[in-house]
């Protein structure tokens, strides 16, 4: 989203849009399934709730600051450009915790569902 305030035009604003929705759907999964491994350690539903809460107040907050800056300046490019501040935030915490913990799956206790451990219900094998 910061990249917006680089848009000169509607179509770069697009398109810089339809990325940020692709790169979302792509992260999302691997962002659910490192919360899963996470979850042993802080609780699955601890985990989840911090997960939503960050996400909604980043939600909220993005639209609000981009609102005051627009109010207080009359222009979406320097609102944009302050969100780089959170963006690059956000960079620095994803490399530290790849370096903390290049191996998600290390997080999670070391119990594995096998076969022999889900009921077989008659008639079906």
């Amino acid at each position: 989203m910061p990249a917006l305030a680089l848009a000169g035009n509607w179509p770069l604003a697009a398109s810089l849009i339809v990325a940020e929705r692709t790169g979302r759907a792509i992260r999302k999964p691997t962002t659910e399934a490192m919360l899963s491994f996470a979850g042993h350690k802080l609780g699955q539903g601890w985990g989840f709730g911090l997960n939503e809460a960050l996400d909604q107040a980043g939600a909220t907050l993005g639209p609000l600051i981009i609102s005051f800056v627009l109010y207080q300046h009359g222009n979406y490019r320097a609102g944009f450009a302050l969100l780089l501040i959170s963006a690059l935030i956000t960079i620095a915490l994803v490399l530290t915790a790849s370096y903390l913990f290049p191996n998600p799956r290390e997080l999670e206790v070391g119990h594995s569902l096998k076969p022999k451990d889900f009921p077989v219900l008659i008639g079906f094998t």
